[in-house]
């Protein structure tokens, strides 16, 4: 029973840190580093629209939401200890664990991509310059063969415009990584709990 309330107790500290680190994502997500990136008519109803500040923010907060729910769920099972009640946990709590690891990878893989990029390496420039209003990636490059007029006036490149995405897409992969795990504990917390469950059962049989 000790072992129980300990384990109780730890799925309750979890359940609110979890719940308290979601709605600090929602925050984040309204003014930390997606509120620069662009979001422009013509990048939003682009190929390119994953890299909006839209998307983006609809993802984040997405996900924020079904973590809040999780960390819910973690908070009631630790003080309804029912073998239906980790079930459910299980489900939702596993839901959240395959979209944060997921978004993580996506993230992860969008932020090298833009970290790794350079002029030669990037295939389609001429369409990222054209969206983005840009002139070259790494180094600018006069028009044409540059595909955007404006960019060619400002001689802004399109790895400055992009930056805020790659930015964004880091907080987000640490984002994305860090609640896996914070989720993995509380599924592993609950496995703990149903076990000492059915432990209790067995030992009520036997009494009797």
């Amino acid at each position: 029973m000790e072992k129980q309330r300990i384990y109780n107790l730890s799925l309750l500290v979890l359940g609110v840190v979890v719940v308290l680190a979601s709605t600090a994502l929602i925050f984040l997500t309204i003014f930390g580093p997606i509120r620069k990136m662009p979001n422009t008519t013509k990048l939003n109803s682009s190929d390119l629209k994953f890299y909006s500040k839209t998307v983006f923010m609809l993802i984040m907060i997405s996900l924020a939401v079904l973590f809040m729910v999780a960390g819910g769920m973690m908070i009631a099972t630790s003080f309804v200890q029912k073998d239906w009640m980790c079930l459910l946990s299980y489900i939702v709590i596993g839901l959240g664990v395959m979209c944060a690891f997921s978004f993580g990878v996506y993230f992860a893989v969008t932020y090298g991509s833009f970290v790794k990029t350079t002029n030669t390496s990037l295939k389609t420039l001429a369409h990222w310059e054209d969206i983005f209003d840009c002139c070259g990636w790494n180094e600018y490059r006069s028009m044409p063969p540059c595909a955007s007029a404006s960019g060619s006036t400002s001689r802004i490149t399109c790895k400055t415009v992009t930056k805020p995405i790659a930015g964004a897409s880091l907080q987000n992969l640490i984002v994305g990584f860090s609640f896996f795990l914070l989720l993995v504990v509380g599924i592993i917390f609950i496995y703990l709990i149903g076990g000492s469950l059915n432990s209790n059962a067995g030992y009520n049989k036997l009494d009797q």
